[in-house]
């Protein structure tokens, strides 16, 4: 009988001990706080360098639309010409932007059939946050965020 009753004990104090741990409702704030703390902190990091190459995306759209102009009111029709001009253009235009780096070979100049420049760029954004948290993300994209236009 003794066991029995000993089970039976230890059975109910674990339940009580069950039901006071589901119905407290002191602390839960700073609990359920210090969860979602580490997630908040990498989304509102994460959007930090989201914000610089949505800008930079936007600058970059300028500058090449710049380009496009330059190689368009330059007297070569052919895509390798126009290339070397609008190239030598965006350049010039991307100076004030040390930390992005230009894919020469992903930017284009084409002259379509209406006599329309139409021009293409990558470039990539040296990320200014992600590389201090997100050590992994480092590995697979060279701390560095591809942005393009066209």
């Amino acid at each position: 009988m003794g066991l029995r009753n000993g089970i039976a004990e230890l059975g109910q104090r674990m339940t009580r001990f069950s039901r006071r741990l589901r119905d407290a409702q002191r602390g839960n704030v700073a609990m359920i706080f210090a969860l979602a703390l580490p997630g908040l902190v990498m989304m509102t990091l994460g959007g930090v360098d989201l914000h610089r190459a949505a800008t930079v995306q936007v600058n970059l759209q300028d500058a090449l639309d710049a380009a496009a102009l330059a190689a368009a009111r330059s007297s070569y029709t052919t895509d390798a010409e126009l290339t070397t001009v609008g190239l030598t253009a965006l350049k010039a235009n991307l100076q004030a932007y040390p930390d992005i780096t230009l894919r020469e070979d992903q930017t284009t100049f084409h002259l379509n059939d209406d006599q329309i420049v139409v021009a293409n760029s990558k470039v990539d954004v040296k990320t200014i946050v992600a590389n201090i948290f997100l050590p992994p993300y480092g590995k697979f994209m060279d701390d560095k965020l591809p942005v393009g236009a066209h």
